[in-house]
């Protein structure tokens, strides 16, 4: 039954907003819990890193699904809805910002520095799983470096996705010294929750 003084089409979009409403606090309550989690990993040591990795992951995998709903983007690629609609949603701009905020590029230098030529480290392999592929690799090190904040935040979530992919699939090595990488995405991307959760209610 209408209620009296509504029309169709208020209702409609009240319905519209309370369920978007409802949407964003279960997205809050849950990307919380596992924030909750990973703070009581210890970075420092090894499989805490691994495990504290996987759980920042876990909130932001639900980020990024739940900007995907709410934006009506059609995106079915996993990769693209992490790496390109998320920012598109949230703002490449704010994200960087957040990223960056009190700490500067220091953590995405480190990570442009670690898959560069002179690095000790690859992310993305070629044919053979253990053999680097060198012009993929750099070029996503250039990208991290860009002037522009709209190709390096996006840099930083593809980063970030290989990493997961990598370890997801285990590829990765599992050795003291994934440390130097692990610990500054870890930061990055505990960041990049956060600054997702200041603005999924606004940014649809």
């Amino acid at each position: 039954m209408r209620r009296a003084g509504w029309s169709n089409r208020e209702l409609s979009g009240h319905r519209q907003v309370r369920t978007l409403g409802a949407r964003v606090e279960l997205t809050r309550h849950f990307c919380q819990r596992w924030l909750h989690k990973a703070a009581l990993y210890d970075p420092a040591q090894l499989e805490d890193a691994f495990d504290k990795f996987f759980t920042l992951f876990v909130a932001y995998n639900r980020l990024y699904f739940h900007t995907a709903q709410v934006s009506g983007r059609a995106e079915r690629r996993d990769r693209l809805k992490a790496t390109r609609l998320f920012p598109e949603v949230i703002g490449h701009e704010f994200l960087w910002q957040k990223l960056t905020e009190g700490v500067g590029t220091a953590d995405v230098q480190t990570l442009g520095r670690l898959i560069g030529p002179s690095g000790s480290f690859f992310l993305i392999s070629g044919a053979d799983p253990d053999t680097p592929d060198a012009n993929r690799n750099a070029d996503l090190g250039r990208r991290l470096n860009s002037r522009s904040h709209r190709v390096a935040i996006e840099a930083v979530l593809e980063y970030l996705y290989q990493v997961r992919c990598n370890m997801f699939h285990g590829s990765k090595g599992f050795e003291a010294r994934q440390l130097q990488l692990l610990q500054p995405c870890l930061r990055c991307l505990e960041r990049i929750v956060m600054a997702g959760l200041e603005r999924i209610g606004v940014a649809v």
